[in-house]
C-alpha cells in the first residue's frame, strides 16, 4: 500500500517511525506546510507543501491525516473525493454533521474510512474485551475513566476534545452499547480553555460511564476501572502489568499478562493496511466515529447549559 502521511508534529513523528517497520507500507510523500526539511526520511519518500501533489497521485491508495482536529475535516473530505482511502486522527472532526458527511462520502465512494481511536488496537484491550465478553465480571454496572496529564497538551481545544475520545470509545467497544445521555462539567482554571472535565455517561440499562479529563494533576493518569455485579478489571496503560481483575467479595488480586509487545499504533496501522487491502470495514469505521464527536459535541452543549443532555443518533 503506497500512503501519504499529512502532518508531521509529534504525533505524525510516531507514524512515521510507526510506518517504517511496516514492510507493506510504503511512505511515498509527507505534506506539511511549515517544515522543509526532515532526516530520516524512508527510501523515496519526499516532503511536500502542496496537498494536492498527494491528491492528484493516481498511484497513492491512501492517506493518514495527523493534524490539528480543525483541518481533519477540509482534508479528509479532498482526500476521499479524489479516491483516497483514509485514516484520520481523533477526533475525526469537531462538529458531528461534518462527520456524518465523510461517513457518507466514503460509502459513496467506496473508500475506507478510519478513525484513530488507538486505545481500541492496544493488546491489554483486546485482551480486555475477550474477558468481558467471556462473562469474567459478570454484568457491567460501571466505568471510570482517568486520562490526565500535568500541563496542557494543546491549545485549540480542550481537556476534553483532546482526551474524552479515547474513554469514549473505550467503554462504547467494551459494553457493545453508545450511551443515551450526558452530564458534563468543566472549569477553565488559569486558562483560556477548559483544562479540568468531569463527564457522567448513562447507558441503556442505567449503566454509567464516569470520565475525568484534567491538565492539572500531579501526574500523568491512563487508567480505567471496570465494575461488574461480581469482579472489577484495572487496566492502567502505564503500568507493565496493564491488566489486574479483583474479586469484589474477597479482593483478591489476579494479574493478566499480555504476550504481544506490538504497540497500539502499530496494530492499527497494520488494520488500516488490511481494510484496504481486502476492503473490510474497519473496527474504528467513519460511523463510529461520528458517534464519538456526536458525544463530544452533546457534552460540551452540557458544559455550557449545565444539565444533562440526551443524545440522539442517526
Amino acid at each position: 500500500m503506497k500512503t501519504g502521511l499529512v502532518g508531521i508534529g509529534l504525533w505524525g513523528q510516531n507514524y512515521l517511525k510507526t510506518i517504517k517497520k511496516i514492510p507493506n507500507i510504503e511512505l511515498k510523500w509527507i505534506y506539511s506546510p511549515n517544515r522543509k526539511n526532515e532526516k530520516n526520511l524512508p527510501p523515496y519518500c519526499k516532503l511536500v507543501n502542496d496537498y494536492n501533489i498527494l491528491l492528484e497521485d493516481n498511484q497513492l491508495d491512501s492517506i493518514i491525516i495527523s493534524t490539528p482536529p480543525l483541518t481533519h475535516y477540509e482534508l479528509t473530505k479532498k482526500a476521499l473525493l479524489a479516491g483516497k482511502n483514509v485514516l484520520v486522527e481523533k477526533p475525526m472532526t469537531l462538529f458531528s454533521n461534518e462527520a456524518l458527511e465523510l461517513n457518507k462520502i466514503s460509502e459513496v465512494k467506496s473508500r475506507v474510512l478510519m478513525v484513530g481511536h488507538i486505545y481500541l488496537y492496544n493488546p491489554a484491550v483486546i485482551e480486555l474485551k475477550k474477558m468481558i465478553d467471556k462473562g469474567e465480571i459478570k454484568n457491567i454496572v460501571g466505568f471510570y475513566s482517568n486520562l490526565s496529564n500535568s500541563k496542557p497538551s494543546r491549545e485549540d481545544i480542550n481537556v476534553m476534545w483532546d482526551f474524552a475520545p479515547h474513554s469514549i470509545s473505550l467503554m462504547n467497544f467494551l459494553i457493545g452499547k453508545k450511551p443515551i445521555s450526558v452530564n458534563a462539567h468543566a472549569e477553565k482554571l488559569g486558562f483560556k480553555v477548559e483544562n479540568i472535565v468531569n463527564l457522567t455517561l448513562t447507558y441503556p440499562n442505567n449503566i454509567r460511564g464516569l470520565i475525568r479529563n484534567s491538565w492539572i494533576e500531579s501526574k500523568k493518569e491512563r487508567k480505567m476501572i471496570i465494575f461488574g455485579t461480581k469482579k472489577k478489571i484495572i487496566f492502567d496503560d502505564l503500568f507493565k502489568d496493564k491488566l489486574k481483575i479483583y474479586d469484589l467479595f474477597t479482593n483478591k488480586e489476579k494479574i493478566f499478562h499480555i504476550y504481544d509487545k506490538r504497540s497500539p499504533l502499530e496494530l492499527q496501522c497494520l488494520h488500516f493496511l488490511e481494510c484496504v487491502e481486502k476492503r473490510k470495514k474497519p473496527l474504528t469505521d467513519g460511523y463510529e466515529g461520528y458517534i464519538n464527536v456526536k458525544i463530544l459535541e452533546k457534552a460540551q452543549k452540557s458544559i455550557e447549559i449545565n444539565q444533562e443532555i440526551k443524545i440522539d443518533y442517526l
